[in-house]
């Protein structure tokens, strides 16, 4: 052995001179005996925390520290040093590996000096991620919910379907709007064990919407999700109704397609148009296509006597499916008239995209002399006009405004001003864009705090607007955050 001094514990022990054979053969059976002695204490000291860490679901860690107890049985002092500094508090894993460098370094071992640290190092690495998954796996995480707004037909019911992960598998369950559980209701709903929400089909739905929840819970905690919104929409008596009036000759013609005896028209869209007998076919909305449709309205540019004639439409429910086909209205193309200020023949109303979704937005009007159009955005309480090519691109000189990609800061109020030398229209036009995919992210995921001490966590949504609200096991925890008027429905 070299003749400096082995550091052990608090210790410092002078080795012993022996020479020879003996000594040598002396020296080892008395450095076997003093690792076997330290490495049942190592073993001892283990199994006295192994029911600490099987109550924090760390078998992996045993099992790691017992690796490391077993390989460093033949240098006892590094492994007591590891049990003992990684033992004693979690966030000492970063003394532990110095602990272990200085200690193996002092024994003079220099190639094999370089393992032990670098299985520390690994360990540390294995237990992090083991403790992070386990912990992460132990309470309920839903892995599957509902939109935030369904609307379903009644006559044919709809199904709403909640998955969760955890250990053990938690019990899935649906809560009304007041917190109470919900329970299976005959000839209203149905609820299955595998955390499916069944409303069956019925005709006696009453025409009002109503809030459910889906919480998932087990020994460990409670998760649930956000608010649903259910919307049966029942059966109704209504008709597709086709508007065309005059257009002037090289301007631009127009043809609603609406409905008459619906509740909600706006469920109401045109599918399908009709010239005569011949259906349209309309290619993508393009700065260059003659043909556009702009909410339930058809665009025609550049009309000419040829384009004179009946159209109708085919209209669908885009909830209950029903379809409708209009009768008939007649398209006149005329050579001119009488000069006047400009006189609107389609707007756009109130509109409705998804998200990501392209939209344009009409504003025609009569064309003699043909009329100029200048759009503009109202923005915290002030006009301002919509610059070329920020948000879209205006289809022949601004007769429709459209949005490639609708965002939510596409939504709000949209007017539109025609104009020529004997006056002006104006038009307004009010976009609504439907965006389900709010997402909220807490982090830390997985926190271990000592008892007492101060946890902290960050929650965020994808959209600035959401008010936050915190919840512990599905109870609410202090007051809502966020400004009046926000985007409701994110839960932290």
């Amino acid at each position: 052995m070299s003749a400096r001094n082995i550091q052990v514990g608090c210790k410092t022990v002078e080795p012993r001179a022996d020479t020879g054979r003996a000594g040598s053969r002396r020296r080892h059976s008395r450095s076997c005996s003093g690792r076997a002695a330290s490495c049942r204490a190592s073993l001892l000291l283990l199994e006295q925390h192994r029911a600490r860490l099987l109550l924090l679901r760390k078998q992996s860690l045993v099992l790691c520290l017992q690796c490391v107890v077993s390989v460093t049985c033949v240098h006892h002092v590094a492994a007591n040093c590891w049990i003992r500094s990684s033992l004693t508090k979690w966030r000492r894993t970063q003394r532990a590996a110095r602990c272990l460098w200085g200690r193996w370094g002092a024994a003079g071992a220099r190639g094999r000096g370089m393992l032990l640290p670098a299985l520390a190092a690994l360990c540390c690495l294995c237990v992090a991620g083991v403790v992070r998954g386990e912990l992460g796996m132990l309470a309920p995480a839903l892995v599957q919910e509902p939109a935030p707004r369904v609307l379903y037909a009644a006559r044919a019911g709809t199904a709403l379907h909640c998955g969760a992960r955890g250990d053990p598998p938690p019990r899935v369950s649906w809560l009304a709007d007041d917190g109470s559980v919900l329970h299976e209701q005959p000839g209203l709903r149905r609820i299955y064990s595998n955390g499916t929400l069944e409303m069956l089909p019925s005709s006696a739905y009453e025409v009002t919407s109503s809030t459910v929840r889906c919480r998932a819970a087990n020994v460990h905690g409670t998760a649930v999700s956000r608010d649903v919104t259910l919307v049966p929409v029942p059966d109704e008596s209504w008709e597709a109704v086709a508007n065309a009036g005059a257009a002037t000759a090289g301007g631009v013609a127009a043809v609603t397609c609406g409905s008459a005896g619906a509740r909600d028209p706006e469920h109401v869209r045109a599918a399908l148009w009709y010239h005569g007998d011949t259906v349209l076919h309309l290619d993508p909305p393009s700065q260059g296509s003659r043909y556009l449709v702009a909410g339930n309205t058809l665009l025609i540019r550049d009309v000419s006597p040829s384009d004179a004639g009946a159209y109708s439409c085919l209209a669908r429910h885009a909830v209950t499916g029903a379809t409708r086909r209009a009768r008939p209205a007649l398209l006149a193309v005329t050579a001119g008239g009488a000069s006047s200020a400009p006189r609107l023949l389609a707007t756009g109303g109130e509109l409705s995209v998804q998200a990501g979704h392209p939209v344009c937005l009409p504003c025609v009007a009569s064309d003699h002399p043909p009329p100029q159009y200048t759009w503009y955005r109202e923005r915290e309480g002030r006009l301002q006009p919509v610059p070329a090519a920020a948000e879209g691109w205006a289809w022949a000189g601004g007769a429709a405004q459209c949005v490639r990609r609708a965002a939510l800061a596409a939504a709000g109020l949209w007017i539109c001003k025609a104009y020529n030398v004997f006056g002006d229209a104006t038009a307004h036009t009010t976009l609504h864009v439907h965006d389900d995919s709010l997402s909220v992210v807490v982090a830390p995921t997985v926190l271990v705090a000592d008892a007492g001490s101060t946890a902290r966590f960050n929650c965020s949504a994808s959209d600035p607007r959401a008010s936050l609200a915190w919840l512990h096991n599905g109870a609410p925890v202090g007051a809502a955050g966020g400004a009046a008027g926000a985007r409701p429905g994110a839960r932290c």
